[in-house]
């Protein structure tokens, strides 16, 4: 993998140095494409991707362009990546280079040839290589308000004679139920995503963020009276994958209930409640780290309640009771705030969390008794 890699970072060098000599102006037998690759196994590639390819053969051009490009060495990734100023980039590839990738991957990749004027395909040439040539090459990525298919759309929109539809069923939907439709058979993927992404993302989806809606909106948008594209071409169909039983809400359940079980045990019980209240920690850090709007405001915070680390450690038997009747409260209230999908999708998390508290306070009552029981034989 690292070899593929190496080799294809330094076909990307050699090309980006003779992009440069390419023509300002393209031949009227030009040909642009949006090109739409499948979800990969990696966590950076289960959305798909989306690139926009120009050909034009009398002038030797058949440059593939590639809003998605990151580095991964960038100094403190992960933090930039939350916070929301990592820099992603334009990059551009060949043709045969870019496919011979998504092919090893086991990736699908779809072409859509595009109707547009020369005048049109030649003003989009110039605003890419604008782009690449210039500061607008590096962006601020944005989970779902900029990111390798905004970047195609918005550029479409400028030169198309109207802005490509996003009315349709699959679009019709809030953020989170589409992101969700992506992760369908990667629960614990699934799970990350819904426990980060806060009420900004139940919202209904206004514009196209998705590579796959982008291809769908292509099919049914018009320019110039005419369709803007006239046929999908499938270039590359990956194999069926199987699903993986250990990344799913049964195998997470049958973990819930084990968890359940060793909850009985004071020192599992307390680290799961601590674990809980530290990510819940995290979140509100989060809200106020991050740039990112879609994580703002996210109630996750009600099921991991900070509140729990206190609980750990609080002594007195009545407020004992107290924080347990709260914290109990709070995690019925997230569940009708959340609407049955959620609360199916956090049902092992929520056994966890509520085993934990009533074991701590069950527990607690019966050593009471016991306590009682003892004085009053004395």
């Amino acid at each position: 993998m690292r070899i593929k890699n190496w080799i294809v970072n330094l076909l990307f060098l050699l090309l980006c140095g003779q992009l440069y000599a390419q023509p300002e102006q393209l031949s009227e037998q030009a040909r642009v494409s949006v090109i739409t690759c499948g979800t990969g196994d990696e966590m950076y590639s289960i959305f798909g991707h989306t690139a926009l390819r120009f050909v034009d053969k009398e002038q030797q051009v058949d440059a593939v362009f590639n809003y998605g490009t990151f580095d991964f060495s960038t100094p403190n990734f992960y933090a930039k990546f939350i916070k929301g100023d990592l820099l992603y980039y334009l990059s551009v590839s060949d043709y045969s280079s870019f496919v011979w990738q998504y092919q090893a991957d086991n990736r699908s990749v779809e072409e859509q040839f595009l109707d547009l004027t020369f005048a049109q395909k030649q003003q989009l040439w110039q605003m890419v290589l604008q782009q690449y040539r210039g500061p607008e090459r590096y962006y601020t990525y944005r989970f779902v308000h900029n990111n390798c298919t905004t970047k195609v759309v918005d550029l479409l929109n400028e030169v198309l004679s109207q802005p490509l539809s996003t009315d349709f069923e699959a679009n019709n939907q809030s953020y989170r139920d589409i992101l969700n439709s992506y992760v369908k058979d990667y629960y614990f993927e699934k799970l990350g995503i819904n426990i980060l992404f806060g009420r900004r993302t139940d919202e209904l989806n206004q514009h196209i963020f998705m590579p796959d809606k982008l291809l769908k909106s292509i099919e049914i948008s018009m320019n110039n009276s005419a369709p803007l594209t006239q046929k999908t071409i499938p270039v590359f169909t990956a194999k069926e994958k199987n699903p993986n039983v250990l990344n799913s809400w049964w195998f997470a359940c049958v973990l819930s209930v084990v968890t359940i079980f060793l909850s009985r045990f004071k020192i599992i019980r307390h680290s799961l409640l601590i674990i809980s209240g530290l990510i819940g920690i995290l979140l509100i850090f989060i809200h106020f780290y991050t740039q990112h709007v879609e994580l703002f405001n996210n109630n996750m915070v009600m099921l991991f309640n900070p509140l729990l680390i206190f609980y750990v450690f609080v002594k007195n038997k009545n407020l004992k009771k107290y924080f347990a009747f709260m914290l109990l409260s709070i995690i019925v209230l997230f569940c009708i705030m959340s609407g049955l999908t959620k609360v199916f999708m956090f049902f092992p998390i929520l056994g966890i969390n509520i085993a934990c508290i009533l074991f701590e306070k069950e527990i607690l009552r019966n050593n009471t008794c016991l306590s009682y029981l003892k004085a009053s034989q004395n």
